[in-house]
């Protein structure tokens, strides 16, 4: 039983730094190109991306943070009290880490669909600002031609 939750653990773990990993691989490709420099700070898009960055990294403190908690919950070493008993701390604290673990994962999925929703957001304002640079091309052509 206690390996069979230590072997779930750290299959989570892998888990968690993989989809990590393709996470931060999509949140740079899904980045929309600007048609013209900004005058000013940056967009909503590009805020948006920066503070699912923070949380990202937030995200990845609190992974190996829970990586020690398990390294060191699954010290085979049985502790006892001085009457004898043993001691469950190191079993019960495996289990609260795998609890926070999968805390983690519902997080990081949560943030993968923040991420998606926030590529295809821009994904549409680069297609805005495409049909508008058209457009204003085609007015100065028209303009061009009418002189």
């Amino acid at each position: 039983m206690h390996t069979l939750l230590r072997v779930t653990c750290l299959v989570a773990i892998l888990s968690l730094v993989f989809g990590a990993t393709s996470f931060a691989q999509q949140s740079r490709s899904a980045t929309a190109t600007a048609v013209r420099p900004p005058s000013g700070g940056g967009g909503t898009a590009e805020i948006a991306q920066n503070a699912l960055t923070f949380k990202r990294a937030e995200l990845t403190r609190q992974l190996r943070e829970i990586q020690r908690c398990i390294s060191d919950a699954s010290n085979p070493i049985v502790l006892r009290d001085p009457q004898g008993n043993i001691n469950r701390v190191p079993q019960t604290d495996l289990i609260n880490c795998a609890r926070k673990l999968g805390q983690l994962q519902r997080q990081l999925s949560s943030l993968q669909r923040q991420s998606n929703a926030l590529a295809q957001d821009a994904t549409f304002q680069s297609i805005l600002l495409q049909d508008a640079l058209q457009i204003a091309q085609r007015k100065v052509r028209a303009g061009e031609r009418a002189r």
